[in-house]
């Protein structure tokens, strides 16, 4: 007896005036990831399915920065800190219920490595350095 498993792949396509959809597919089924009006682009980084629960990170465009977010079941969570420029999320991971995501944003000088927990960002850029990212996590 074969036991069915669901397949998950994160992806974007091109949506015409949106340069690129953030979405992933379900067993070849589409669910775009919700961006806010004016966007020009999102993209996905990371995708991880825990119990019932899909969760996605990357960003999407303003049309002038990117600005690091994350969904959970296709919902949009803005992890753009006040004050960068940019902002990018990557690897995620769900322990519990805590959401941890790796990524980096820009200031007025520089790229700085960061996390966030639940939504709150950690820095972890380096006294010193010119720029840092946070890939994993």
């Amino acid at each position: 007896m074969s036991v069915r498993r669901d397949i998950y792949i994160a992806g974007s396509y091109n949506a015409g005036a949106i340069n690129s959809q953030a979405c992933y597919w379900k067993n070849g089924i589409r669910t775009d990831l919700s961006i806010p009006t004016g966007a020009t682009s999102s993209y996905v980084d990371t995708m991880l399915v825990s119990g019932c629960d899909v969760y996605s990170s990357g960003c999407y465009c303003d049309g002038t920065n990117d600005n690091a977010c994350y969904w959970k079941n296709g919902v949009r969570i803005d992890l753009h800190p006040a004050g960068a420029t940019s902002s990018y999320a990557g690897a995620i991971v769900v322990s519990g219920s805590d959401v941890y995501i790796s990524g980096a944003y820009y200031d007025t000088a520089d790229y700085k490595a960061c996390y966030w927990k639940n939504g709150v960002r950690i820095d972890l850029h380096p006294a010193g350095a010119a720029s840092s990212y946070a890939a994993g996590i």
